[in-house]
């Protein structure tokens, strides 16, 4: 699975394809990147319910159904033309990377169709690395702090970094087009 370094930048780049001003619109993409990550919520269950961050990862949460709930509630709750589906998109990305990336752990992937199906799924193309970390509460956090991890922020950086290049280009393009 990609580090949330990643998911927070895929998340920013959903914000930039609508060309929005983050700085009249920071609200807006800070709940956008709290769906973006919202999958990995159950990192968060594993360590409170089960002392193990890994206990519950890339199950329920890391469905198509999750997030499409997910984002219709955020939608409710934070009500806009098009918020909806910028929620249920940056999870849907979300997932997207997720079936990307190295999988070192069995079951392989993510339960994209559940409960549905209860296969797992996940890409023969790995563009993404794994990360490493400590399931354990005590070392979780510190464990995610390693070279490898490093190395993985930096190989994420790369491949989206362009993409967020590419989308300013073109918003600063559309605005010397107007002037």
């Amino acid at each position: 699975m990609p580090t949330p370094v990643g998911h927070i930048a895929s998340g920013l780049l959903i914000f930039a394809t609508g060309g929005r001003p983050w700085r009249k619109q920071a609200g807006l993409l800070l709940v956008l990147l709290f769906f973006a990550l919202l999958p990995d919520i159950d990192l968060a269950f594993g360590l409170v319910l089960a002392g193990n961050a890994n206990a519950y990862h890339h199950q329920a949460t890391h469905s198509i159904l999750f997030v499409l709930a997910a984002g219709w509630i955020g939608g409710v709750f934070f009500p806009g033309k098009g918020h909806t589906r910028l929620f249920i998109a940056a999870g849907l990305v979300h997932l997207g990377l997720d079936i990307l990336a190295k999988d070192t752990s069995a079951p392989f992937g993510a339960p994209l169709l559940w409960p549905f199906w209860s296969g797992y799924i996940i890409s023969p193309l790995q563009i993404f690395s794994d990360v490493h970390r400590s399931g354990e509460a005590a070392s979780f956090i510190p464990s995610l702090f390693n070279r490898h991890n490093f190395w993985t922020v930096l190989i994420e950086t790369a491949l989206l970094a362009p993409l967020g290049l590419l989308l300013y280009w073109r918003k600063r393009r559309a605005v010397n087009a107007h002037e």
